[in-house]
């Protein structure tokens, strides 16, 4: 569930989204770049996924790095609070797989029920 009201940030969230942000920038380039080959690249930018992530990563001086912030109130808007399943993600790749996506390209596609809304 995503945090309500006032929280922490989570050390390392700058260098964390930076590179999110450069693979976006580096699919659209590479789209460009790609495309008169006919070749597709997009950005698959799964939201809160139900995942094991949390058992697979230790947090080290938290409280020395976090940074203090205020959510948006709310839900993820279409799931009412739930995050998305593996089957999200999985689906969407193999429609942008698929022939039916033959005309999308450089597009980063948010699989997070609404919740990049909120943020």
């Amino acid at each position: 569930m995503r945090p309500k009201g006032r929280t922490a940030l989570e050390p390392g969230a700058t260098a964390y989204t930076a590179t999110k942000a450069g693979q976006v920038a580096m699919v659209q380039q590479l789209a460009l770049e790609l495309g008169r080959h006919g070749i597709r690249v997009n950005a698959v930018c799964p939201g809160e996924i139900e995942t094991n992530i949390s058992a697979n990563t230790d947090s080290r001086h938290r409280e020395e790095t976090e940074v203090p912030v205020i959510w948006p109130e709310g839900d993820i808007p279409i799931a009412g609070g739930k995050a998305g399943k593996s089957e999200d993600v999985a689906e969407t790749i193999l429609f942008l797989a698929s022939e039916r996506a033959r005309h999308i390209t450089g597009t980063p596609i948010w699989i997070d029920g609404g919740q990049g809304l909120l943020r």
